[in-house]
C-alpha cells in the first residue's frame, strides 16, 4: 500500500466502509497514517448527531454507511471543531436535539458557520424544550445551515415548534424532503417570493397542527403565482389525520396535486377515530397507477370506539382492479384495557375480505402490527399477547391462505 497512488486507497476504503459496522475498521484505519486519516475522516464525521439517545435515527441515512451516526453533545462538537475546523465541510447530515444548556451559549454560530456543506439537518428536543422558530437565540445559526445551498432534508421531529414562518424556506431550492411534524406555521408569513418553487419529493405532516400546515403549505405563492410548494414530483407523504374542519377539503387539494406518489402513510389518532376515511381512493385517483405501498397507523384506542378499518376496508375495496399496490401496512397501537382484545374486533373481518379477492395483482405482502404497552400486560391483560397472536388464523384465513400476511407483534415500554 506504501507505493498505492491515494485515489485507489481512497476507493478502497470507501467500499469497505460500505460494510464496516459502525466504521470500527474505518476508525482503526484513521490511525495508520496522515493521509489514511485525511480519508477516513470524511467517512466517520459524514453523520453527526448532538445531544440524541442512541435509539434515535435519522431520517434519511448515508447510502454510504446507513448504520452509522457518531453522537456526541454540543460541547465535544464544539471541540472538534476547535481542534479540526476543516472536519465542517465532512458533515453532511446533522441531527441535533435542542439542549438546555445550548440556549445560553452565544458562542455557537462560530462552531456552526463551519459546517459549509450540509446534505440533513434535523432538530428536535429531548428535554421538552418550548422552542419559538421566529425568537430565540439559536436562530442565526439555525438558519445559517438552513440555508446552505448544499441541503435537501430538513425535518422538526420530536417537539412543538412554534410560529415557524414558511419564509424562511424560501433560500432553500435544493430541499426535496421535509418534515413537519409538530409545527405551528405563522398565518399568512411574509414570502421572499424565491425565483423558483421548491419541489418536494417527500413530505411529513404531523397531529399537532396539520391542518393549519396544509392551508399555509397549499396556500403559498411566489411572486409568478406558482405554488411555493411544488408537489408534482412528491413520492413520499406521510399525513396525520385529524378531525379539524376542512381537513379533507385541504388534504384533497394537496393531494391533487400529486401524481407520482410511490409511498403514503396515513396516521390517525384514538381522538380523531370517529374521522371517516370516505374520500380517500379519489384522493389518491391521480397516484394510483404510481402507489406501491399503502399504510395505516391507528393509534391508541382508535379501533373500538369508531369504525376504521371497516372504513378503511370500504375504500380499499374501490380501489379493486385499479391499482399496483404492492404492499399495505396496518399498525394498531393499544393502549389501555378497553382496547386490549383486538383479535375479537369484527372490523378484522372486513379487511380480509378487501384485499382477500383477486383485484390486488400486484399484492406481496399485507403488514399487520400490534403494538403493546408493556404495562398493559404485566398489569390490566396478562393475557394480552397470547390473544393478538391468535389474530391472523381467526381473522385473516383469506390472506394467510395466499401467503400474503406478515405478522407482528411489538411490545412498547413508554
Amino acid at each position: 500500500m506504501d507505493n498505492a497512488p491515494l485515489d485507489i486507497v481512497e476507493t478502497i476504503l470507501d467500499l469497505l466502509a460500505q460494510d464496516d459496522l459502525y466504521l470500527r475498521f474505518t476508525k482503526v484505519c484513521s490511525l495508520v497514517c496522515q493521509d489514511f486519516h485525511a480519508i477516513c475522516k470524511k467517512r466517520i464525521f459524514a453523520s453527526i448527531a448532538l445531544n440524541t439517545p442512541s435509539s434515535c435515527t435519522v431520517v434519511k441515512p448515508l447510502p454510504s454507511n446507513p448504520r452509522h451516526i457518531e453522537r456526541g453533545t454540543t460541547p465535544q462538537f464544539v471541540r472538534l471543531l476547535q481542534d479540526s475546523p476543516d472536519i465542517g465541510e465532512y458533515v453532511h447530515r446533522l441531527q441535533y436535539s435542542i439542549a438546555s444548556n445550548d440556549l445560553d451559549n452565544r458562542t455557537l454560530i462560530q462552531t456552526f458557520q463551519k459546517v459549509t456543506r450540509l446534505r440533513s439537518f434535523e432538530i428536535g428536543s429531548m428535554e421538552g424544550i418550548s422552542f419559538d422558530w421566529s425568537n430565540n437565540p439559536l436562530r442565526e445559526w439555525i438558519l445559517h445551515l438552513l440555508h446552505l445551498p448544499t441541503l435537501e432534508i430538513f425535518g422538526v421531529l420530536d417537539f412543538f415548534m412554534q410560529n415557524f414562518n414558511l419564509s424562511d424556506l424560501a433560500p432553500c431550492y435544493r430541499l426535496e424532503s421535509l418534515n413537519l411534524n409538530s409545527v405551528q406555521i405563522v398565518p399568512r408569513s411574509p414570502c421572499m417570493f424565491p425565483i423558483s418553487s421548491i419541489k418536494l419529493r417527500a413530505l411529513e405532516i404531523g397531529y399537532r397542527a396539520a391542518g393549519s400546515t396544509l392551508v399555509s403549505l397549499c396556500g403559498a405563492k411566489c411572486a409568478d403565482d406558482t405554488p411555493f410548494m411544488d408537489f408534482t414530483n412528491l413520492t413520499h407523504i406521510t399525513v396525520a389525520m385529524t378531525g379539524s374542519p376542512g381537513f379533507f377539503g385541504l388534504a384533497q387539494c394537496l393531494l391533487s396535486r400529486c401524481d407520482q406518489l410511490v409511498q403514503v402513510h396515513l396516521r390517525i389518532d384514538s381522538q380523531y377515530c370517529n374521522f371517516m376515511l370516505r374520500g380517500l381512493t379519489k384522493m389518491l385517483a391521480p397516484s394510483m397507477s404510481t402507489l406501491t405501498h399503502l399504510t395505516f397507523f391507528i393509534a391508541f384506542g382508535g379501533l373500538e370506539r369508531g369504525r376504521l378499518l371497516r372504513n378503511i376496508s370500504d375504500e380499499l375495496r374501490q380501489m379493486n382492479n385499479k391499482n399496483i399496490i404492492e404492499k399495505i401496512g396496518i399498525e394498531v397501537a393499544l393502549a389501555n384495557k378497553f382496547n386490549a382484545d383486538c383479535s375479537q374486533a369484527k372490523q378484522w373481518a372486513h379487511l380480509n375480505d378487501a384485499l382477500g379477492g383477486s383485484g390486488w395483482p400486484n399484492l406481496r405482502e399485507v403488514a399487520v402490527t400490534i403494538s403493546i404497552f408493556a404495562r398493559i400486560v404485566s398489569e390490566e391483560h396478562p393475557g394480552l399477547a397470547d390473544a393478538v397472536q391468535s389474530l391472523p388464523e381467526m381473522k385473516l384465513p383469506r390472506l394467510l391462505s395466499r401467503k400474503l400476511v406478515s405478522f407482528k407483534i411489538a411490545m412498547r415500554d413508554d
